[in-house]
């Protein structure tokens, strides 16, 4: 996902592939890494996130990204 020099608006977001590459893994044991609830919430916080960059301009998705970052440390 690239997001510099995108308009919030263009950002997109590979529901499918991440999906095949991530939420589908199989353990070395047969069974799913992730349950199919683990699975939908995962994409609900995507689609949330998505939604919530759509509705903002870069110069605030950047400030809240650096509040968040500051958050974490």
């Amino acid at each position: 996902m690239t997001l510099i020099k995108a308009l919030p608006s263009n950002i997109s977001f590979d529901m499918k592939a991440y999906e095949k590459q991530y939420l589908d893994d199989i353990l070395e044991n047969g069974m799913p890494r992730y349950s199919q609830a683990a699975k939908e919430q995962a994409k609900s916080s995507i689609n949330a996130m998505l939604e919530m960059i759509h509705q903002k301009d870069y110069f605030t998705i950047a400030k809240d990204v650096n509040s968040w970052m500051e958050r974490r440390t």
